[in-house]
C-alpha cells in the first residue's frame, strides 16, 4: 500500500490511498518474463522443440530479416538467456520507451543491428515479446488460449490481466497484473519440481534448466529469464520486476517469498527494501 499521510488535528494518520486485499491484482512488471519462460518451456516440451533450435523458422513473416547470418543463427536458448546479440540498451537509454511506442515489437527488434548471438549478455525486453510472437504460431489456438488452458487454469489462476502487444499477441516482458496469491502458486510449482495438484504442469526438465545458472554477467547470474541470487549466504532463484515485485524461490529452505511494492522506477530503493525485509526478519526466522 502507499504510505499514510498525516493531517493537522488528526489523532492518527489518515487512511492510505489504497488498502490492498487478497483479491487485488498487482502490476508485476518483469516478473512476467519468468512466466513467459515457463510457458516457453511447456510449449517446447509439448511440440518437440529444443532450446538450441533457431527462432527464424518460427517467424516466417519476418524472413527478410533473417537473411542476416547473425540473426538467422539466433537460438531460443540465446533469446531466453538475454544473449540475443542485438544492439540494445534499456537501462540507461530509451530503447524500452521506443519499443512500447512501436506498432510491431518483433520488427522493432529485428531491425536492430546484431553483433552475433551469444556475444554478450544484454537485458532486452523486446526478446520475450518476440519469443511469444514465435510461439503464438506454434501452438493450437494461439499462445494466449494455450497458456490459459495448460498453465494458468491448471494452477487455479483465473483472475489475471495479460495485456497485449500492438498486434494482439500477449505481452511477454511486462504488462501483466496478477494477485500475489497467484504469484505464490507459480513459485510453489517450481519448488515442487513443476508439480501442482499431483500433475506435472511444468516439465521437470525446464525446472532443472531454470535452476542452473546459464550466464554470469555484470548484473548477476541468470537463467531463462530468472535471476540466481544469494542473501545471508543462502542461494535462491528470483523472478523479479521493476518497483519491487518478487517471486523468490528458496529450494533448500522449501520456501517461496512473494513480495510486491509500488516503488516503480526507484531502483535500488526497492531492492534494498526487499533485501532488508528478507535478510533481517524472514531468513533468520527459518534458518538455524
Amino acid at each position: 500500500m502507499s504510505g499514510t499521510q498525516k493531517c493537522r488535528g488528526c489523532a492518527y494518520p489518515t487512511a492510505p490511498d489504497k488498502q490492498w486485499g487478497r483479491t487485488d491484482k498487482h502490476y508485476i512488471a518483469s516478473v512476467n518474463k519468468a512466466l513467459t519462460s515457463t510457458i516457453a518451456g511447456m510449449v517446447l516440451a509439448e511440440y518437440g522443440l529444443q532450446v538450441d533450435d533457431p527462432i527464424a523458422p518460427l517467424l516466417h513473416e519476418y524472413s527478410s530479416y533473417f537473411a542476416d547470418p547473425a540473426k538467422a543463427g539466433l537460438t531460443l536458448r540465446q533469446l531466453l538467456n538475454m544473449q540475443s546479440g542485438f544492439v540494445w540498451n534499456e537501462w540507461s537509454s530509451n530503447d524500452l520507451a521506443l519499443l512500447w511506442k512501436s506498432t510491431d515489437f518483433t520488427e522493432f527488434l529485428l531491425e536492430r543491428s546484431n553483433a552475433g548471438p551469444g556475444s554478450s549478455w544484454v537485458y532486452n525486453s523486446a526478446g520475450p515479446n518476440m519469443l511469444l510472437k514465435a510461439l503464438d504460431g506454434v501452438v493450437d489456438g494461439g499462445i494466449r488460449s494455450w497458456a490459459d488452458a495448460n498453465y494458468y487454469a491448471k494452477l487455479g489462476i483465473t483472475d489475471y490481466e495479460w495485456q497485449s502487444q500492438p498486434d494482439g499477441t500477449p505481452e511477454g516482458a511486462a504488462r501483466m497484473l496478477l494477485r500475489p496469491r497467484d504469484m505464490l502458486k507459480v513459485g510453489i510449482a517450481y519448488l515442487n519440481k513443476g508439480v501442482w495438484n499431483d500433475e506435472q504442469v511444468i516439465p521437470v526438465d525446464w525446472v532443472n534448466k531454470v535452476s542452473n545458472v546459464e550466464v554470469v554477467s555484470g548484473a548477476g547470474s541468470y537463467s531463462y529469464y530468472f535471476w540466481h541470487r544469494s542473501l545471508n549466504g543462502i542461494n535462491y532463484i528470483s523472478a523479479d520486476g521493476d518497483g519491487g515485485q518478487y517471486i523468490n524461490i528458496f529450494p533448500e529452505q522449501n520456501m517461496v517469498i512473494v513480495m510486491t511494492q509500488g516503488n516503480y522506477l526507484e531502483w535500488p530503493l526497492y531492492v534494498n527494501q526487499a533485501d532488508s525485509i528478507m535478510g533481517i526478519y524472514v531468513l533468520p526466522a527459518v534458518v538455524n
